[in-house]
């Protein structure tokens, strides 16, 4: 399971063999999740839906403010890294964010 962003505790992967639509397993520490959905059409991100990630707490207020600030920032990268891996049988980096998204 690639680990594609860290960011101040919450750390963005998914499976290599995972089912469409494209999305990430979002976790903070060993209790909470959410599953992050990306709609696309034309290339065009055009829907985003958040879940809980099943057998974990969903995330508390500030934990999801942070999550929802970094899907959006990083949400193209997120579909390239998909394709990158799933597509075009490429390995990619875990990129770690040390400063906090406005």
């Amino acid at each position: 399971m690639p680990k594609i962003f860290e960011y101040f505790g919450i750390i963005l992967e998914f499976f290599v063999n995972d089912h469409e639509p494209i999305h990430v397993h979002a976790t903070y520490g060993r209790e909470y999740g959410m599953k992050v959905e990306l709609y696309v059409k034309d290339g065009k991100i055009i829907r985003r839906e958040y879940k809980k990630l099943k057998g974990r707490k969903p995330f508390a207020p500030a934990q999801m403010r942070e999550l929802k600030k970094l899907i959006e920032k990083y949400q193209y990268q997120i579909k390239q890294d998909w394709i990158d891996v799933r597509v075009n049988k490429k390995k990619v980096t875990n990129k770690k964010i040390m400063r906090r998204i406005k």
